[in-house]
């Protein structure tokens, strides 16, 4: 992880063309995305990013009610 224009990111790959990976609700620490990010690093030769979108508050997959909070949640993270 690591900060890009005042936005934390995931990058992966090292290649000259780049590829923004925009997430789910559950973010861009979710261990899916960030897999999905290395396999387009490695299939495409490209950089990949995956930008923190919702400042640090993603949906949580490991609370076993996850689905009650998502009205209020998506009042807090109206589309983008």
């Amino acid at each position: 992880e690591e900060e890009l224009a005042g936005i934390n990111i995931y990058r992966t790959g090292h290649g000259k063309s780049a590829i923004v990976l925009f997430t789910d609700i559950f973010g861009y620490t979710f261990i899916n995305s960030r897999k999905l990010a290395d396999h387009f690093a490695i299939d495409t030769g490209a950089t990949v990013f995956i930008p923190d979108y919702f400042h640090g508050d993603p949906i949580n997959p490991n609370i076993p009610n996850y689905r009650d909070l998502l009205p209020d949640w998506r009042k807090q993270h109206p589309v983008i």
